[in-house]
């Protein structure tokens, strides 16, 4: 990683509730979500990729990513 610790956690899914400034909601990102969760999260928020866009990314068509069916 050449110690960029900042891009790895913003690139990152998984460690994407490391840059929420609440903490509660951060635990629930890392907690309560599976990983295809925060895929899907972390591709919706952070890389603004539209629901058509998150399904061709994971095999799925976009009513399924929209009813959270990943």
């Amino acid at each position: 990683m050449k110690g960029d610790f900042i891009s790895y956690i913003y690139d990152n899914a998984e460690e994407m509730w490391q840059i929420i400034g609440d903490w509660s909601v951060g635990r629930l990102l890392r907690d309560a979500l599976t990983a295809k969760q925060k895929e899907a999260l972390f591709l919706s928020a952070a890389r603004l990729a539209t629901t058509e866009q998150i399904g061709c990314y994971t095999d799925k068509s976009d009513r399924a990513v929209r009813l959270n069916r990943l």
